[in-house]
Order: C-alpha cells, then sequence, then structure tokens
C-alpha cells in the first residue's frame, strides 16, 4: 500500500514481505536495501518506535534518491504470528511539521491483525 501526501512531499509505504513473523530478518533486509538504494547513506537511528500502540524495531537513514535530492528514510518493522509488515515514510530532509503531524496521526492508528482471505 502506498500513501503520499497531495504535495508528493511525504509517501507512507506498508508492505509484508514474510508471511511469517520474521521481525529481524526483515529489518535487516530492509536496511541493506536502503542503504543501497539512497547510497551515500547513513544511519541516523537505529532503535525501538512506537507504531500503533506497540514499541517496534526501527531505523532512521538519510540518502540520496534517484535526483541526487537528500531524502530521509523511517522503517518500523512489526510481525504478527501470521504475517511481518514493513513500514516505510520517506521524506526530503526537512518535511513540514505540517505532514509529519499527519503521517504522526495515520502511524498512531496501524494495527495489524489476522489476515483475511479475499474470494471472488
Amino acid at each position: 500500500i502506498r500513501l503520499a501526501s497531495p504535495d508528493g512531499s511525504l509517501i507512507l509505504l506498508f508492505s509484508s514481505p514474510f508471511d511469517a513473523p520474521a521481525r529481524d530478518e526483515a529489518k535487516a533486509q530492509t536496511k541493506k536495501a536502503m542503504l543501497k538504494q539512497f547510497a551515500p547513506a547513513k544511519v541516523l537511528r537505529d532503535g525501538p518506535s512506537v507504531l500503533g500502540a506497540r514499541e517496534v524495531p526501527s531505523f532512521e537513514l538519510a540518502g540520496e534518491n534517484d535526483e541526487d535530492m537528500l531524502t530521509r528514510v523511517l522503517v518500523y518493522v512489526d510481525s504478527t504470528k501470521w504475517r511481518t509488515y514493513v513500514v516505510t515514510m520517506l521524506t526530503g530532509e526537512n518535511p513540514s511539521a505540517r505532514r509529519l503531524a499527519e503521517a504522526r496521526k495515520i502511524l498512531g492508528t496501524v494495527h495489524f491483525s489476522k489476515p483475511v482471505k479475499v474470494t471472488s
């Protein structure tokens, strides 16, 4: 799932890379991929953050996108007994307080539950 602010200055990505609990593996793989994608990149913070009502592993890095623009990346990793989830927030170097507040409201509502099979 991809959510973007109207001006494109903030993007939230929700993914589920594993159909099993694998937070540490998902965090390590995501960090490796993000450091490569935004090279030269530097990890600014690596430690727990709050996603919804839970404290989850996370990291933040700064690097450059394909257009050589400074980009900040904040990644949250969570899992249930059914799946692992990675939530990624992408912003420019200095996102507006308004956009960050909007993103925090969205991230504050995140809750992962048992997946439901969709049938047509």
